[in-house]
């Protein structure tokens, strides 16, 4: 699985998302993308730290998953309730949420793969006929490494290197 971390490198190079040896924060959800975002780029020599947004939305399992982020990734768990935001509906919303969050961290990273770039076109042309896909780097500084890789990817990186992650029910 070199070649995983040579793919994201190249990508990272390609659409300039982190520079060399830089500082990048990830977002990560304990699942085996973020886990294996978080692996790769530390690999890669970059200067990574972790966050974890728990929602709250599935009770124990959501806390088990912010246990997990925060002993296993050393990720700072943060919270929306108090901070005066609405809980939000949508998965979206959600996004923009953890997005907003983490505002002022410098350069985020996300664990979309090409997985969720073709869910993403596919809801889209759908629901609205466009057929823009999952940009690799946004304007607000978050940026997605993984766009090259597939779901099944991921995991079978995180498998090879024995690398725990949760699985969402």
């Amino acid at each position: 699985m070199a070649e995983v971390a040579e793919r994201v490198e190249s990508f990272v190079r390609s659409h300039d998302l982190i520079p060399r040896g830089g500082e990048v924060c990830c977002l990560v959800s304990g699942g085996a993308d973020s886990t294996c975002l978080w692996h790769v780029l530390r690999e890669l020599g970059y200067v990574v730290s972790a966050v974890h947004v728990n929602h709250g939305l599935r009770g124990e399992e959501s806390d088990e998953d912010a246990r997990f982020c925060a002993e296993i990734l050393g990720a700072e768990v943060l919270t929306h309730a108090g901070a005066g935001h609405a809980r939000p509906s949508t998965e979206a919303d959600l996004r923009e949420l953890r997005y907003r969050l983490t505002e002022g961290r410098g350069l985020r990273a996300t664990g979309h793969t090409a997985s969720d770039q073709v869910e993403t076109v596919l809801y889209r042309l759908v629901s609205s006929g466009n057929a823009r896909g999952i940009k690799a780097k946004r304007e607000d500084g978050v940026v997605r490494p993984l766009l090259e890789l597939w779901r099944d990817e991921t995991e079978a990186y995180c498998r090879e290197r024995a690398l725990q992650f949760r699985v969402d029910t």
